[in-house]
């Protein structure tokens, strides 16, 4: 198979231009009738069949050549009436991108990895919730990310493992939000109970790492990984993999500020974890926790002369927008940034520069939404169904 990085992809159905690249099966026929199916699923578009037969053999007949859709059985009550051919392509394409990263879990992606990452699940079960009331895959990826609980008090990054992997301990936070997101829109108070002593676990593991001098989350161990978001330019080559998809200043100054704002955003759900269940000691505690990082965000990341929050504390006049440019978020956080241009209120203005990387993807003629912008690797990715959010979760009511 050849690696992605050389890829150049376009048109998905430009069958004159277009190279097909995916798994092989090879099968030897036996004289007689014979039947073939794979013994696992098959992730693709396009199917090229070759039959080769030495001149000596008899001829073969094809009678039947078939398949049939395998995904977890999610059946979408959810439906809209539109007038709009985009609108309908967008919330099509993010169901059917959804419904493909369904399995016995969820997963990123159904081609490649066929993991289930815990920030990805987190968006796809709200997505889920969207479409259905159908709570069992959703509650059955919180009991097996439970199931991996570790000394240190987080979680493992994917489950199920075959093995050791590399931890990111803000995946455990998107764990966190899984439960009180059930919470939301179930009110299943056994379910929050059960989980808590592992809430407060996660919340124990980032409370040890706040560096005394700042009031920031600090570095995580040498064994784990910082991992923010595919961000085009976000690379440290001296850290080499560890480097990746984090932001610069993290390595320079000790920090993240993302790091910080997400702890405290968790912070403040798990406090309403606790009132729920009548915690109302530890939800304060979790709000104080949550104040005192909201402060020190602002007193060491804010830079008043731009205006913005800094990726990591003292790089003060280090990025101007003007000289670099504001760095983009992926898809994997796209969900996040339309949440935010919500919460600020410029959503209707935002909205037509947001939504530009899903109308090239319609225009390239995909029929589920691309793991990234920028790498041509994965062409069904659940992370990307931002769609399905920003159509249901962002409309407003007359």
């Amino acid at each position: 198979m050849e690696p992605f990085t050389r890829r150049a992809k376009g048109n998905r159905t430009d069958f004159e231009k277009g190279v097909l690249y995916g798994m092989t099966d090879t099968y030897t026929l036996q004289k007689g009738s014979n039947y073939y199916s794979p013994f696992w699923f098959r992730t693709f578009r396009y199917i090229r069949l070759t039959i080769t037969t030495p001149v000596s053999n008899a001829p073969v007949s094809i009678n039947s050549f078939t398949y049939r859709s395998a995904h977890y059985p999610l059946q979408v009550r959810t439906e809209i009436q539109t007038s709009d051919a985009l609108t309908r392509k967008l919330w099509d394409i993010s169901v059917n991108t959804l419904r493909n990263c369904m399995h016995e879990t969820y997963e990123d992606c159904p081609f490649y990895e066929q993991n289930q990452f815990a920030m990805d699940t987190r968006s796809m079960i709200l997505f889920t919730y969207l479409l259905s009331r159908d709570d069992r895959l959703a509650r059955k990826a919180m009991q097996e990310f439970y199931a991996t609980r570790r000394e240190d008090g987080l979680i493992e990054t994917h489950s199920p493992c075959p093995g050791r992997s590399t931890n990111i301990p803000t995946f455990s936070l998107f764990w966190v939000l899984m439960v009180w997101d059930h919470m939301v829109h179930f009110g299943d108070e056994v379910l929050v109970r059960n989980y808590l002593g592992t809430v407060d676990g996660v919340l124990n593991f980032f409370h040890e790492r706040i560096n005394p001098d700042t009031g920031l989350v600090g570095q995580f161990d040498q064994d784990t990984w910082a991992f923010v978001d595919w961000v085009d330019g976000w690379a440290t080559p001296s850290k080499g993999f560890w480097g990746l998809a984090v932001p610069p200043a993290y390595h320079k100054t000790g920090s993240a500020t993302y790091h910080s704002l997400v702890y405290a955003y968790v912070l403040s759900k798990a406090g309403e974890l606790c009132r729920f269940i009548g915690r109302h000691d530890t939800s304060r505690e979790y709000v104080g926790r949550r104040n005192k990082l909201i402060q020190a965000v602002k007193a060491h990341c804010f830079d008043e002369e731009t205006g913005f929050f800094l990726d990591g504390p003292g790089t003060h006049g280090e990025i101007k927008r003007e000289e670099h440019g504001l760095v983009k978020a992926s898809f994997a956080l796209g969900f996040y940034v339309f949440r935010a241009v919500s919460l600020a209120e410029v959503y209707e203005e935002c909205w037509s520069t947001l939504i530009q990387p899903w109308e090239k993807m319609v225009a390239d003629n995909l029929t589920t939404w691309a793991e990234s912008e920028s790498m041509t690797r994965s062409d069904c990715h659940g992370w990307s169904a931002t769609p399905l959010m920003v159509k249901m979760g962002e409309t407003k009511l007359s």
